[in-house]
C-alpha cells in the first residue's frame, strides 16, 4: 500500500503543471555542482514525459536565435525554441546541463522578459529525417 501511495504521488506531480504556483520556473539546471560534465541531458516536456540523451552522442550543436538551438545526436535531432537561450547554449556546449524544462505558453508569458524560457521542443529520429 505504501508503494502504491508513493507511486500515485509521483504520478500526480508529473501530471501537474511544470510550474506550480509556489515554484519558480527555470529553463535549465546545471546538475552537479562544479565544473564536471554531465553524462545525460534530460528534457522534460509540458506533458511531464522526460527524454534522456547521452552527451557522448551529441555531434553538433547550433544556435540561431531566430530558430532556436539544434542538437544533433547520433540517432536524434532535437530543436529547442524559446527566448534568452544564449546561456543554455553555452552550458550545453560544455555538457553542463542536466535538465531542460519546457514551459507552456500561459506560464511563459508570466515570466520576465529577461528570463530564459524554453517554450517548445521537437525530437525527431534521424531515420525519420532521411527516409
Amino acid at each position: 500500500m505504501i508503494e502504491t501511495q508513493a507511486h500515485l504521488t509521483r504520478m500526480g506531480k508529473l501530471a501537474a503543471s511544470p510550474v506550480a504556483e509556489d515554484e519558480e520556473y527555470t529553463a535549465y539546471n546545471f546538475g552537479r555542482v562544479g565544473s564536471k560534465a554531465q553524462l545525460v541531458l534530460r528534457i522534460r516536456k509540458i506533458s511531464g514525459s522526460t527524454h534522456g540523451f547521452v552527451y557522448a552522442h551529441l555531434y553538433t550543436l547550433d544556435h540561431e536565435p531566430s530558430l532556436g538551438i539544434v542538437l544533433r545526436f547520433s540517432q536524434h535531432r532535437v530543436v529547442l525554441q524559446g527566448r534568452n537561450l544564449d546561456g543554455l547554449y553555452r552550458y550545453l556546449s560544455q555538457n553542463r546541463v542536466d535538465l531542460i524544462q519546457v514551459v507552456d505558453p500561459f506560464h511563459s508569458e508570466k515570466l520576465g522578459d529577461d528570463v530564459p524560457v524554453v517554450t517548445s521542443v521537437e525530437i525527431v529520429a534521424i531515420r525519420d529525417l532521411v527516409g
